[in-house]
């Protein structure tokens, strides 16, 4: 049942990603591209979860669960200077 709240995060997610295409700031590409990575990142490590039960023991788990862990030591580190740089921007203290 757990797999079904993964399924419905990765469509969550899904939808900022789409949502977020159309969010056009000139000032703010490289962090809004980031976002992006971030939210396929998400995607990815939700869809992972949520098959696992599907997946496991198929040639395609474990290089997926390499790259979910990859994705995490790569990209989510990154999360919190984003963030603050974002809320400089908008002035929140």
């Amino acid at each position: 049942m757990i797999y079904l709240i993964f399924a419905s995060f990765t469509l969550v997610h899904l939808g900022l990603l789409i949502w977020s295409g159309r969010c056009v700031s000139s000032g703010s590409r490289w962090r809004l591209s980031y976002l992006r990575m971030l939210l396929v990142g998400l995607m990815l490590d939700n869809a992972v979860l949520a098959l696992g039960s599907v997946w496991n023991g198929t040639p395609f788990y474990d290089p997926a669960t390499r790259l979910r862990f990859f994705l995490h030591g790569a990209i989510f580190p990154f999360l919190t200077p984003d963030t603050l740089s974002i809320m400089r921007d908008v002035n929140v203290r």
